[in-house]
Order: C-alpha cells, then structure tokens, then sequence
C-alpha cells in the first residue's frame, strides 16, 4: 500500500488522513520483547507496521505482550485507537499461542482495511 502523509479531510467521513496514518517516532515505537531474551530487535512505529511485524514476531512475544497489556496500552495511548485496544483487551487469555497470534492479528488487520478504506475516500 502506497499512502502518502498527505493531510486532508472527507466531507463524507469528516476524517482527517494524518490520524489516520500516524506513524510515531521510532522511540514512541511499539518494542517487541521477550521475557527471557530482551529485545527482539523488532520495532513497529504505526498500525500498519504493527500488523507486519505481529507476523514475524515470536510467539514468545506475542505472549510476553499480550499478558502485560503492553498491546493495547501501546494502540491505545501512540496511535490513538482506543476500540481495537478495548477488543484486544477483552481477548481470551487462555487462547494457546499461535491462535493468540492469529487472532490478534485478524482483529488488527480489520482495522487496518477499515483504516486504508478511510483514507481512499479521503484523497
């Protein structure tokens, strides 16, 4: 996906693209950890990222994250939004790891689309 940081705004969705496509600076990054090694070396810096590297991540990461509610924090508090950290937060915690995985990434990646279409409409 080719999107520019062009700022404009839709008169139908009222949308302003530069929320849209927030990229934070790579410090405001989301850093993948794991418990037992430290940092991956894996860093996403907007949700489109996020998505990406939540498919090459460990599992060991996923997990490590996702306990200590660093997801939605993240989602929540850099990008800005707050009804995918709330459906990530009310994730089964007994889901095994690769279906953790799976499942977030599906509800990112629905966000993601939905994101890519507000921005279609808005140029």
């Amino acid at each position: 996906m080719n999107i520019s940081k062009k700022t404009s705004t839709s008169s139908n969705s009222n949308v302003n693209t530069s929320k849209i496509l927030k990229v934070v600076p790579f410090e405001k990054g989301f850093h993948f950890f794991t418990e037992s090694m430290g940092y991956t070396g894996i860093t996403a810096t907007s949700i489109f990222e996020f998505e990406e590297k939540l498919k090459i991540v460990s599992v060991q990461s996923v997990e490590y994250h996702f306990r200590r509610h660093d997801f939605q924090r993240w989602i929540s508090d850099m990008i800005g939004y707050v009804k995918l950290a709330a459906q990530i937060a009310r994730l089964d915690t007994q889901l095994s790891s690769e279906k953790l995985r799976k499942t977030l990434l599906n509800i990112v990646r629905k966000r993601v689309r939905e994101v890519e279409k507000l921005h279609d409409s808005a140029v």
